[in-house]
């Protein structure tokens, strides 16, 4: 659910900071949580589904890491970015936010 609440806090914020920190909170999220969720799929296919099951733990961790890490970053620094996807949603979303 963090690429929604980072959805719904884009949309309503007016603080162009706070913006653009919900924005990349929603685009990391949601691409992480379609992986998770193809991996879960996926973790049903007979023979190489323990492969994929264990590829949705690890992203499961992931989602949870990563979301500590920019909780934590966004706190300390108010331009924290993550390294090359903070530039690519800055560049990309520039007239959003």
């Amino acid at each position: 659910l963090g690429w929604l609440i980072g959805l719904i806090v884009f949309l309503i914020e007016k603080n162009r900071n706070v913006r653009s920190h919900a924005l990349q909170a929603a685009v990391i999220f949601g691409v992480l949580s379609i992986v998770n969720w193809l991996a879960g799929l996926l973790s049903h296919i007979f023979l190489i589904g323990l492969v994929f099951l264990v590829i949705g733990w690890i992203v499961f961790w992931v989602i949870i890491a990563a979301a500590v890490l920019l909780t934590i970053g966004a706190w300390l620094s108010a331009n924290y970015r993550l390294p090359y996807v903070g530039n690519i949603i800055d560049g990309l979303f520039a007239r959003w936010i």
